[in-house]
């Protein structure tokens, strides 16, 4: 059973109820290209089928191999020699990237095969069986608490990384840091739900004991105490 490494666009190039893709499958060293149709028919049933059949059919390490296709191979399954071969492909095209993010001004930290630039930043990840760029903008954004970057916010992540302030080890030390915050948020504002709900069901029963005349006057600091629970807590 093969495993679906990349998938294009669906397109419609004849009628806009016929639509195209490609789907690239990997099992072990050997890469199939699938063409895909669906057709829903206009009719009031609402047909619609969808077909495929094998177009191409490559080995890693072929001449003929697309070279893009390196980029998407996973190592699950790899012979040693094809993990050689996306492994070579892999370090020969980080190499070419780091001269070309220099190019556009970009910040390049060739110690930690970082790279920051107006939109993300990314790191080259030789950890695995087969070395890969690996996108860290989500974990910059949870080390400094952003839902949202901007060119704004980029530019003080590089500025930081050129001083220095930050690495990639602090950036996982930050994001778990508040992880562990947001977590603790979290758990008071349960127990504090928590609390409000009894306060709740508790402050009608002590609202109609003063109704009925069954305290007396010494309480009622207490009466208001309550009542102003209530307000922030009930109403």
């Amino acid at each position: 059973m093969g495993t679906v490494i990349y998938r294009t666009k669906k397109f419609a190039p004849y009628a806009k109820y016929s639509k195209y893709w490609n789907e690239y499958v990997q099992e072990r060293d050997e890469i199939i290209k699938y063409v895909y149709n669906n057709v829903k028919y206009p009719d009031r049933e609402l047909r619609n089928t969808t077909t495929h059949h094998e177009k191409d059919r490559w080995t890693i390490g072929d001449d003929d191999f697309p070279d893009w296709l390196y980029q998407y191979v996973h190592s699950y399954g790899l012979s040693s020699e094809g993990k050689r071969i996306v492994k070579q492909w892999r370090v020969k095209k980080y190499l070419a990237d780091i001269e070309n993010h220099k190019e556009q001004g970009h910040y390049v930290d060739e110690e930690q095969k970082l790279v920051v630039t107006n939109h993300e930043v990314k790191i080259f990840n030789e950890s695995t069986e087969i070395p890969q760029w690996m996108d860290i903008t989500g974990l910059v954004k949870e080390a400094y608490n952003r839902t949202r970057i901007s060119p704004k916010f980029m530019e003080s992540v590089r500025n930081k990384f050129e001083d220095g302030e930050i690495n990639y080890d602090k950036l996982q030390s930050m994001a778990t840091k508040n992880e562990v915050i947001k977590k603790q948020r979290e758990k008071e504002k349960t127990i504090t739900g928590r609390k409000s709900k009894i306060v709740c069901e508790r402050l009608p029963q002590t609202i109609t004991i003063a109704d009925d005349g069954n305290t007396g006057d010494y309480l009622y600091d207490y009466l208001l105490l309550y009542a102003n629970l209530w307000i922030d807590h009930c109403v």
